[in-house]
């Protein structure tokens, strides 16, 4: 029965690390393992609409492609620019299939910015980050599910360039499932070794 208890008791606690959402600001990006999404392959017209160009993904219309920014904050190629902000400059990126987290290089005028992930419509986790042009600034989300991302850029102009968007897939249920046997079967150790010391 104490057996019984100490599996339940780790598998909760396993659960509820694996569903502690968690963002970062100023940081590498997500760990691996990860899809880099550089955007280099778009090799289209300075401000074409990003629409739907790149497989699995979606961006609002006022997000367009260029390369204009070739070189900056750590981009190479083509990146992604929120160059025409509409109303309240929210800017979002939609994903075929859920994600557990994303991470993406991110430059805007000096300002605070807003980043927001949603899964069906509810939000699932919001944060803001003072933002600027500064290289090398990686800004997302991970541990959590979701299927869009919403970016409000601070500044001004509330205009941001985007590169290198790293994506982590949602894990499988077999996943879970090996996770949580592979606890137990710990669990049944140890309490076997306890047993023998005693």
């Amino acid at each position: 029965m104490k057996l019984i208890k100490s599996f339940v008791l780790l598998a909760l606690s396993a659960t509820s690390i694996l569903a502690e959402a968690a963002h970062f600001k100023n940081s590498t990006g997500l760990e691996s393992p990860r899809v880099v999404q550089t955007f280099d392959a778009a090799l289209f017209p300075n401000w074409t609409p990003a629409g739907q160009l790149f497989d699995g993904l979606s961006f609002s219309n006022d997000v367009r492609v260029t390369s204009q920014f070739n070189g900056q904050f750590g981009s190479t190629g083509q990146a992604l620019v929120n160059f025409y902000p509409c109303c309240t400059g929210i800017s979002a990126i939609d994903f075929r299939t859920p994600v557990s987290g994303v991470g993406f290089l991110f430059a805007t005028n000096l300002g605070v910015s807003r980043f927001t992930a949603v899964f069906n419509d509810t939000v699932v986790e919001s944060f803001d980050a003072q933002t600027s042009f500064l290289p090398g600034q990686y800004y997302g989300f991970s541990n959590i599910q979701f299927n869009r991302l919403y970016i409000q850029a601070g500044g001004s102009t509330r205009a941001f360039v985007l590169d290198n968007l790293q994506i982590a897939a949602v894990p499988e249920p077999e996943t879970y499932a090996m996770m949580l046997l592979g606890l137990g079967l710990m669990a049944a150790l140890r309490r076997r070794a306890l047993g023998r010391a005693k």
